[in-house]
């Protein structure tokens, strides 16, 4: 039997193998907003779990835009402010 640790708070929901031939990578949804991808092969050679992108785990409460740029400002339910650059679908910050 083997044991993965992804992140130190990470609560899985959801896991989808990623649809390659003899890929031992996964996505796996996180319940607090993260998405992450997993190397299952459990080999010496395996990669370390790598959170993707990180999004409310709630409802949004607010949302603002920038008049100057192309920037909008999100807070979740869950506390978490996104600032993200919607041209480039860049997340700027995250607290």
């Amino acid at each position: 039997m083997n044991e993965l640790r992804v992140g130190i708070k990470a609560n899985l929901m959801h896991i989808v193998k990623i649809p390659l031939p003899d890929s031992t990578m996964w996505y796996a949804q996180d319940a607090d907003g993260a998405i992450w991808k997993l190397d299952l092969s459990f080999s010496h050679t395996s990669l370390a779990p790598e959170c993707l992108e990180e999004f409310h785990a709630n409802d949004i409460v607010d949302c603002v835009t920038s008049p100057s740029t192309y920037c909008a400002a999100t807070v979740g339910l869950d506390g978490m402010l996104l600032i993200i650059a919607l041209f480039y679908i860049i997340l700027f910050a995250s607290q």
